[in-house]
């Protein structure tokens, strides 16, 4: 969801990871980005910088005909899939959720019900394998990807994401999100956030644009378990 998720619009605004698609090799009829799980956010940036096409799919987004991007759904996950190998985007930009993946659930799920996160969890591994089906396909056609997930996620302890963890062609690179200007608010005020965050990529160029830490002479708004006290995200 957006509130779980990075704001990726943001970080290609403060930080030219669109700049490798000039370079790239593919036909220059191909979609320049495509995102998943996320509303129209690096798409609209794109087109602002002339690059062609794009979409964006999420339950916010509505396809031709006007239905929905639900992924809960067999039929939409094969409309992806299609528009993925149709379209060939250059970039495809991942964001599944990560809420149950977050190392704050493992106080939240204390006081679910017997079984609740079990199933919960499931659900969420679910629409990530998804995810890393799409990644496959990026990667079967020679396009680049970008994936994202908070940095202590457990997600990038799952299997199928080892996997592509440990191509000889990925990288994974951590961010703080406070050197893309990310903003929140707590007790003391507004300030930045470090929000540390892992990348997974097969774009070298890439990787080396999202790779940065914080350099500190700063304050960090402390705003761990409150999504709505965050800025830009």
């Amino acid at each position: 969801s957006p509130n779980d998720d990075i704001h990726m619009g943001q970080i290609s605004g403060e930080t030219d990871i669109l700049a490798v698609l000039g370079g790239h090799s593919d036909t220059a009829e191909a979609d320049a980005v495509g995102e998943v799980y996320s509303p129209p956010r690096v798409v609209p940036i794109a087109r602002q910088r002339g690059h062609p096409g794009g979409w964006s799919l999420d339950l916010t987004s509505t396809d031709d005909q006007g239905r929905p991007w639900d992924f809960d759904c067999k039929e939409t996950k094969q409309r992806a899939r299609t528009l993925v190998q149709t379209t060939k985007p250059k970039l495809l930009i991942l964001s599944p959720m990560c809420r149950y993946f977050s190392t704050m659930m493992n106080l939240s799920k204390l006081q679910m019900a017997p079984g609740e996160f079990e199933k919960k969890f499931a659900h969420a591994v679910e629409h990530l394998r998804f995810a890393f089906e799409l990644i496959d396909l990026q990667i079967a056609g020679g396009r680049w990807f970008l994936f994202e997930h908070p940095a202590g996620a457990s997600s990038w302890l799952l299997d199928f994401v080892r996997a592509i963890i440990d191509r000889p062609d990925s990288h994974l690179v951590l961010a703080h999100q406070c050197r893309f200007g990310q903003k929140g608010t707590d007790k003391v005020g507004e300030a930045l956030v470090k929000k540390p965050t892992r990348f997974l990529t097969n774009c070298a160029g890439i990787a080396h644009q999202l790779n940065k830490q914080c350099t500190g002479g700063h304050r960090h708004a402390n705003t761990v378990g409150n999504a709505k006290m965050l800025r830009g995200c």
